[in-house]
């Protein structure tokens, strides 16, 4: 995932929960965005997506795409992954656990993760929550002695 589609996420949040930014999107984009939003936890197909707006389905993606700047496959990945991390960080959620609330199974929330932040999940919640300790801890999970018996 880009750099430019995570902006795109944090961006979206921003425009959804302030009325007067959420004018400047797009309605189809900004109902859309809403919808998956507000479902994560669900598989969403593009035909749902379209229904939603009442658009077809290629001229939601194609509008989507034109407005959003990323399709809205690459939107909702961004999405579930950006509310992982979130929940990675203030949660004690396991990680199985973490990627049913985001509509992933575990695999794919590994691979993606990894994908757009560089550290899987366990790595990224083990330097966000134990703060001086991670690269003990990261070196522990990667098999590495610490020092400490």
């Amino acid at each position: 995932m880009s750099t430019g589609t995570l902006i795109i996420v944090k961006e979206s949040a921003a425009f959804l929960g302030n009325p007067t930014l959420a004018r400047q999107i797009h309605p189809t984009v900004r109902k859309a965005a809403g919808f998956m939003h507000s479902n994560l936890q669900r598989k969403l197909r593009l035909d749902e997506l379209a229904r939603e707006t009442k658009l077809s389905s290629s001229r939601f993606s194609h509008l989507f795409k034109n407005r959003a700047g990323v399709s809205p496959a690459q939107y909702l990945k961004s999405i579930r992954l950006q509310r992982a991390k979130d929940l990675l960080e203030g949660s004690s959620l396991s990680i199985k656990e973490v990627a049913s609330r985001v509509g992933l199974n575990p695999s794919r929330l590994i691979r993606g993760f990894k994908e757009a932040y560089g550290l899987t999940p366990l790595q990224y919640r083990l330097q966000h929550r134990f703060g001086g300790f991670e690269s003990d801890l990261l070196s522990a999970e990667n098999g590495a002695g610490t020092g400490w018996t």
